[in-house]
């Protein structure tokens, strides 16, 4: 609920900002305009701009048999990590893990579609643990505003990149992945150099490495290749989530 309350808060104070602003500037038609503009903002920050990479990355929901079980994990471990409801997806392009929320209790996980071929039964029950531990852990709005941001300036992505690095750091986003990697740990029941080992897996896969999620490098559980120190997309270093989970770097 407070996850909530907060979304609400952060939607109109935003709309009476663009108001005030509007106002100030054009008059009646500036607060015509900012109403028009708030009401666009709040839409594609809700839904358009989970549209946009998931259809960039032609994203296809798991519906009929669960050949791998995984969807089956997902539903058995959900609870324990305060979800009531999580949907999983598969893509055929390049691209890690994601996770996002559609509430404070319902998320979406989307997986490679080889994935789940490259790991063991232990390991497809870790990777369960993995991805709802970063989706319980994750903001529902933060990662939606700046995949909303990098997709809208594109073109400009050398100039909103810093920014939004900066906007990851105040609020303590990268902390907050390394907070699931340890709790993935805990649940799952596991080793420190079990859980090294299985980031550090999850990491080599070819098909987890691409260039650009166009948007979705926020909903990341993993930290991408063309990280650098002006557009890490709120991801710690692969030797900083090591360090965390093992003591030291292997």
């Amino acid at each position: 609920m407070r996850t909530l309350t907060q979304v609400w808060v952060f939607f109109v104070s935003l709309t009476l900002v663009l108001l005030f602003a509007g106002f100030q500037v054009g008059g009646r038609r500036g607060l015509f305009i900012a109403f028009i503009l708030s009401l666009v903002l709040i839409y594609a920050t809700l839904h358009r701009g989970l549209a946009l990479f998931k259809r960039h990355l032609n994203v296809k929901e798991q519906t009929g048999n669960d050949t791998g079980g995984f969807r089956e994990l997902l539903q058995m471990y959900k609870n324990q990590f305060g979800m009531d409801e999580v949907i999983l997806h598969f893509s055929n392009r390049a691209t890690p893990p994601l996770v996002w929320k559609n509430s404070p209790e319902s998320g979406h996980v989307l997986v490679h579609r080889e994935l789940l071929n490259h790991l063991t039964s232990t390991e497809k029950n870790i990777l369960a643990h993995f991805v709802l531990a970063h989706l319980a852990e994750r903001s529902f709005l933060i990662p939606r505003i700046l995949s909303i941001f990098e997709q809208g300036f594109w073109g400009l992505n050398y100039l909103v990149a810093p920014v939004a690095t900066l906007i990851t750091q105040i609020l303590r986003i990268p902390a907050t992945l390394l907070k699931a990697d340890l709790k993935t740990m805990q649940t799952a029941g596991i080793s420190s150099f079990e859980m090294g080992y299985f980031i550090q897996k999850l990491h080599g896969f070819s098909f987890h490495n691409t260039k650009t999620l166009k948007g979705g490098e926020f909903f990341s559980t993993l930290t991408l290749k063309n990280r650098r120190g002006w557009l890490t997309h709120g991801h710690p270093q692969l030797k900083t989530r090591l360090i965390n989970v093992m003591g030291f770097e292997p």
